[in-house]
């Protein structure tokens, strides 16, 4: 006898559901006929595992259907995960075996990109980013906290700006969502999820996704010490060579956009897809856009618009 328990999915529309059979669990994933995004799950996953990450393993697969059959990586959600913990060096200790899997994918990602075309043709660049801000603007600025826009085009100088700055950065694999909610601990290991949107892009967009987390909020002094170990697990084992300042300042341009795309998507996906527990990320999210904005300096648009911001 099989027992199914549908598992909530956050932001994604896909459906997943535990299965137990035989004192065994197994995760049951439904595409949704969204054929390409299932064709860059199932391929990215197999790629991940060629190269040592701790994806889930996938048992069966149906493409026409867009479904398969893969390993229950459990409930240990890194997010959940540090709540409970209180001794500062442990939560660090955490940190860094997550920022060595990190290191791992950009760089033995980046070595091996050529046996992953779907990614490799896929670059996160100026597009990218000039959507995001839009989204941000859109969905949060104006719909969620009502504000109205006068100097639209200052705030999209400021935008633009950003944009061009980052897309003259370097191109590493890079995961795009690879935050407290995508990871999870198994046996004490850590394993990767929600990976089918991965591109060619900022290795700090990552980074910057995993530190200034609106889900699980890090110290700054924590973070600027994490940042660091990753330069240096990066030219220990990957022979990369970094300016600390230059990195740490693209760091900071780089959460920016990403605090930007984080508010954005907890707006949309609270209002408009009525998934409501998304309220309750905001306020940390705008604290870290805050924290992004005051380590950058500049954008005066967009800090005269924030200031104006009263969360109920």
């Amino acid at each position: 006898m099989i027992e199914y328990d549908p598992i909530s999915t956050g932001g994604s529309d896909r459906n997943f559901t535990r299965l137990k059979y035989s004192n065994r669990t197994y995760i049951f994933l439904e595409g949704n006929s969204d054929q390409p995004a299932f064709e860059r799950y199932r391929k990215i996953n197999k790629f991940l595992a060629s190269i040592g990450l701790g994806v889930p393993e996938i048992y069966i697969i149906d493409d026409k259907n867009s479904t398969l059959l893969m390993e229950d990586l459990g409930e240990d959600f890194l997010m959940f995960h540090l709540r409970n913990i209180r001794d500062y060096n442990e939560i660090k200790k955490i940190y860094k075996e997550v920022i060595n899997e990190l290191v791992k994918m950009h760089f033995i990602g980046l070595k091996h990109i050529e046996e992953c075309k779907i990614v490799k043709n896929r670059t996160f660049g100026y597009d990218d980013f000039r959507w995001e801000s839009s989204y941000f603007t859109k969905y949060f600025l104006e719909g969620y906290c009502g504000l109205t826009i006068i100097n639209r085009e200052e705030l999209e100088k400021e935008h633009e700006l950003l944009a061009r700055r980052l897309d003259n950065e370097p191109r590493f694999f890079m995961h795009r969502d690879f935050q407290s909610q995508n990871l999870l601990l198994k046996n004490n290991i850590i394993r990767i999820i929600d990976y089918q949107d991965a591109r060619m892009g900022l290795l700090q967009y990552d980074l910057a996704s995993l530190l200034r987390d609106p889900y699980y909020v890090l110290d700054l002094n924590l973070q600027k010490e994490l940042i660091a170990y990753y330069i240096d697990t990066a030219e220990s084992n990957y022979e990369q060579k970094f300016s600390s300042p230059e990195f740490y300042e693209t760091f900071n341009l780089t959460a920016l956009q990403r605090n930007m795309q984080a508010l954005g998507a907890y707006a949309y996906l609270s209002m408009v897809k009525k998934k409501e527990h998304f309220k309750e990320y905001i306020p940390s999210g705008l604290s870290q856009l805050k924290t992004s904005l005051n380590e950058c300096g500049g954008f005066s648009h967009l800090n005269v618009l924030l200031s104006k911001i009263t969360l109920g």
